[in-house]
């Protein structure tokens, strides 16, 4: 008989932020409508008159103002951000990654309202890279835990809305080379018992 010391227990669970990755999207969203009216504001003063472009609008009596527009584009982008707020709600809170001693469990939005989960065991992990996509992603401390892997379908998988990437990273990896240390030890146990056992037959 075979001896085993590892066992697949569970060691923690990590959730996102749900309230930092709503505000992290309002704060880009809130970046991009400053953007938007500053360059609509530049161009208005490098052209002088940038309402040339929308003499067409004429023909079906509009006659639009800089107020006006700025109103209207605002009023989209505020639509737009509730749209992106609930989405962002919805995948953050179906976000979760349970690790275990010998595997990562992780837990992503499929649709809207749907979820999937995928086992990820250490032996199929090849490395794990941490990378942030932006500034504000570092300012809110966010991260994607990027894990290469073997002999599995899919060759990348993600671990997305990470807090403190470094640390999990690190964490990561001191779990997966005590557990590669006690199957390897598990492994030369079991060869020297089945060498015992040959000679005793």
């Amino acid at each position: 008989m075979d001896i085993k010391y590892t066992k697949s227990e569970k060691v923690t669970t990590l959730f996102p932020s749900v309230k930092k990755i709503i505000l992290k999207n309002i704060c880009l969203i809130d970046a991009l409508l400053l953007s938007l009216i500053a360059g609509f504001l530049y161009l208005q003063w490098i052209i002088g008159d940038i309402f040339i472009f929308m003499l067409p609008l004429e023909l079906f009596n509009i006659k639009p103002t800089i107020s006006s527009l700025i109103i209207s584009l605002s009023i989209i982008i505020f639509l737009v951000s509730i749209a992106i707020v609930f989405l962002s709600y919805q995948k953050a809170s179906k976000t979760y990654y349970e690790f275990y001693s010998d595997k990562v469990v992780v837990s992503l939005p499929a649709m809207i309202i749907f979820s999937s989960t995928e086992e990820i065991p250490f032996e199929n992990i090849q490395r794990i890279t941490v990378h942030q996509k932006n500034f504000i992603d570092t300012v809110f401390g966010f991260g994607t835990l990027d894990i290469t892997l073997s002999g599995l379908k899919k060759e990348k998988i993600e671990l997305i809305y990470v807090r403190n990437p470094e640390q999990w990273a690190s964490w990561l990896t001191q779990q997966i080379q005590q557990y590669t240390a006690v199957k390897q030890q598990e492994t030369l146990e079991n060869m020297r018992l089945q060498k015992t056992f040959d000679r005793e037959w």
